[in-house]
């Protein structure tokens, strides 16, 4: 199970705006979903009952840093980030302490070099120009919207998640928290304080 924690001490990456892009096609949460899981009931199927593990529709991209893809994502999704780390840091320093333009100019020092390997990773995980790619970051802002506009340039037909993870975080607490919402997959709350043993219990039930 993934954590829907919000990431601790790093920071949040600072909210710059996705870049108007051509060719880019935002999608609110719902419909990123039904385009990579399927409809509502029908995104894991009995012989895939864990959502971690069951093959997904469309090729999802999570492009924020390998920190927060560990600490959550969405079910099916593959990790190509834009900024490692450390850069991820950098960028979000820069953008505190010296403002928009010299985090844009300090990101694109970072990541250009390193875009002909976004695309063979990209190929790496089956998409080739004209395949359609699903692509989020944190906000929806400019990491997705900037991956988005180098696939699109490449010939990828690319969607993009309105309000990124934190939309897809959202969207879970409103499942779990609605009864007669229609979930992707039934859901089960596990509830009970600390240290009475919820994490061996879940480790139980995915053997």
């Amino acid at each position: 199970s993934h954590s829907l924690s919000t990431p601790p001490a790093m920071g949040e990456f600072p909210a710059l705006p996705s870049p108007k892009t051509e060719g880019v096609v935002p999608l609110a949460i719902e419909d990123f979903l039904r385009s990579l899981h399927g409809a509502p009931g029908r995104g894991c199927s009995p012989s895939a009952p864990d959502l971690a593990e069951f093959r997904p529709k469309l090729l999802a991209v999570d492009v924020r840093s390998p920190a927060e893809f560990e600490l959550g994502h969405v079910p099916g999704a593959v990790n190509i980030p834009l900024f490692d780390d450390a850069a991820r840091a950098e960028v979000g320093t820069d953008f505190k302490r010296r403002g928009r333009y010299e985090a844009i100019h300090k990101g694109l020092s970072l990541a250009g070099p390193n875009f002909v390997t976004f695309l063979d990773a990209l190929q790496e995980h089956g998409a080739k120009p004209g395949s359609r790619v699903l692509v989020y970051c944190w906000r929806g802002g400019m990491r997705s919207g900037s991956m988005g506009w180098l696939f699109s340039l490449c010939g990828y037909q690319v969607n993009t998640l309105q309000g990124g993870y934190r939309s897809y975080r959202r969207w879970c607490k409103s499942i779990v928290g609605n009864e007669q919402a229609q979930a992707p997959a039934p859901v089960h709350v596990l509830a009970g304080c600390t240290g009475v043993g919820k994490t061996a219990i879940l480790h139980e039930l995915r053997r």
